[in-house]
């Protein structure tokens, strides 16, 4: 049974395994020094998705909080008098402000999400333009 305290990482494992294998014209080290930088960089591209997503969760329970904190938002105010026609008014300024709000929180969290997304995809980006190259000097015929 593996001991817990001893554990090892995935890239280790991988690289134990295929460390003895020779394949005549192609460097092995060089590959599994490219598959661990690949590694990373998945990785790296999941924690900094991961972050982005824990910004825009933050920042929809700030919204929230700060919803929460605002009040009626004027709707209190279309329980008092006045006309039909003055209620109607009063009604359509209160959705357009929360329409209006609530388009621009959306905006804001997709926003978020979307910086995230491209940070990672740039991460991957560049890593899959380095391993090709690695590739092409891994393979030495």
């Amino acid at each position: 049974m593996p001991n817990p305290s001893k554990a090892t990482s995935p890239t280790s494992d991988f690289t134990k395994y295929f460390a003895s294998f020779q394949i005549p014209g192609f460097g092995m080290d060089e590959f599994l020094s490219s598959q661990r930088k690949n590694f990373d960089a998945v990785s790296a591209a999941g924690q900094l998705a991961f972050e982005g997503y824990q910004a825009a969760f933050r920042r929809q329970i700030e919204m929230a909080t700060e919803l929460a904190g605002k009040g009626t938002n004027g709707v209190q105010d279309l329980f008092t008098g006045g006309s039909p026609q003055d209620k109607l008014a009063q009604q359509a300024d209160v959705f357009k402000a929360s329409l209006d709000k609530g388009i621009a929180n959306l905006r804001e969290i997709l926003e978020i999400i979307g910086k995230s997304n491209s940070d990672a995809a740039e991460v991957l980006t560049k890593r899959f333009g380095e391993g090709l190259g690695e590739l092409k000097s891994a393979v030495k015929i």
